[in-house]
């Protein structure tokens, strides 16, 4: 009876370190796919510090990997605890066939002895001789067989459990094995995420001090910004003045005929071989996206071409030099004005009438070492999109 219960508890057991397997193969899976994910964004921060720095976005992807680094760090906790009872269950498991081998040999040897006790004091052929009649020697003879039998059954028993046993000690070392792996990857996980976290922190404070540089930058550009929008201002009423004492102009009539071109057709960009680099009126800084800017006109980047053209037949209305857009020039065509600033050099003068696709001058270069240009455009004194008046590209 004690050997059937051990049994039960055995198979019991057994059933039990399988599932933890279960468990603990759904657990490995989770963690090679956290190492993955892991190794991902390691390439990505790579090849943005490979770049030109980028703060906030490897600010973020470092974020994203400490998250990562800590859901593996749990899985890991959770990995060892499934290690840890399936160890104690294969140990226990291990003292349960060790005392079922124990008893099984005692009992064993408790058969034998009295097995050959027997056999000494009569040979088993001639105790079948000394019977009365064959059905008792037949009786006889079965007995001794069937002593045999259970003898080599519990012999059978012995090595089976034996097996077990030693299949119960593999597993161990297995799990012990994975369990010291786990413990020193948990271990260079720590002092990675250490590391990272370090990283972050001065990732923040640099991040810090770029958004301080930044918004002394953007406060400074604000406060040119608005001066070059008063400059136009009072470059275009004074136009507009001067307009309303010679209105049989023949300047003005000829740019009455390039008003009429613009309204018919889409006009070339002021520097060819750009690209838009910030769009027409309020928009979050590229940067900064907690701050909003308020763009008056359109701004080109260029890391080809600097020459900046007329986009319209006009005259020259003034050119002017500012801190912050070095020179401005301010071109009429009649109801419209443009107004280009960020020229490095100007080949026109005031009161000089330009054709469309003219060279005006040069942008100058950013601190990324491309050309740019600020460019607006009025009606009147009216602000105007030029996005809607120019070629689409």
């Amino acid at each position: 009876m004690r050997i059937s219960a051990s049994i039960s508890i055995l198979i019991i057991a057994l059933l039990s370190i399988k599932v933890h397997a279960q468990q603990s193969q759904n657990l490995q899976q989770q963690r090679e796919a956290l190492l993955h994910n892991i190794e991902e964004t390691s390439k990505a921060i790579r090849l943005i510090k490979a770049q030109e720095r980028q703060s906030a976005k490897e600010l973020n992807l470092i974020q994203k990997q400490i998250k990562d680094r800590q859901d593996l760090m749990l899985n890991m906790a959770e990995q060892l605890d499934s290690i840890n009872t399936s160890l104690d269950q294969i140990n226990s498991n291990i003292i349960i066939l060790n005392q079922s081998i124990v008893q099984l040999k005692i009992q064993y040897g408790t058969l034998m002895k009295a097995y050959y006790r027997k056999k000494k004091l009569e040979h088993p052929l001639l105790s079948l001789l000394n019977v009365n009649g064959i059905n008792e020697a037949f009786v006889k003879w079965r007995h001794m067989t069937q002593y045999q039998d259970f003898l080599n059954e519990k012999l059978s028993q012995i090595k089976q459990k034996t097996e077990k046993l030693n299949t119960q000690k593999t597993q161990l070392q297995l799990q012990e094995k994975q369990q010291r792996n786990i413990l020193s990857l948990q271990e260079t996980q720590q002092s990675l995420m250490a590391e990272e976290q370090e990283a972050k922190q001065e990732l923040v404070k640099k991040y810090s001090n770029d958004a301080k540089s930044l918004e002394f930058q953007l406060s400074k550009q604000e406060k040119e910004s608005e001066k070059l929008s008063k400059q136009l201002s009072a470059i275009i009423t004074a136009k507009i003045n001067r307009d309303k004492e010679v209105v049989n102009d023949i300047k003005v009539a000829k740019s009455e005929t390039n008003t009429r071109t613009v309204l018919n057709k889409k006009l070339p960009w002021p520097i060819e071989q750009s690209r838009i680099s910030s769009k027409y009126g309020l928009q979050s800084h590229p940067k900064l996206k907690s701050i909003k800017i308020d763009n008056k006109g359109l701004d080109f980047e260029s890391s080809s071409n600097n020459e900046v053209i007329a986009i319209l037949d006009g005259t020259i209305v003034d050119v002017v030099s500012m801190v912050g857009f070095d020179y401005v020039l301010v071109i009429n065509h009649g109801d419209y004005l443009t107004a280009y600033s960020k020229l490095a050099e100007v080949q026109v003068k005031k009161g000089q009438a330009v054709s469309q696709g003219e060279i005006l001058g040069t942008a100058r270069s950013n601190n990324s070492g491309n050309f740019e240009l600020h460019f607006e455009m009025f009606k009147g004194k009216q602000n105007l999109d030029p996005e809607k008046w120019l070629e689409k590209r």
